[in-house]
């Protein structure tokens, strides 16, 4: 995978993650996977 290794960047003093990255990558996976 091209992104292997690839992070989340997390939100200064807030737990999770960046919802808009995060969607981001599933839509990676949902394209690879179709």
């Amino acid at each position: 995978m091209a992104s292997q290794g690839q992070r989340f960047r997390r939100k200064a003093l807030r737990r999770g993650y960046k919802v808009d990255e995060v969607d981001a990558f599933l839509d990676r996976v949902e394209a690879t996977l179709d």
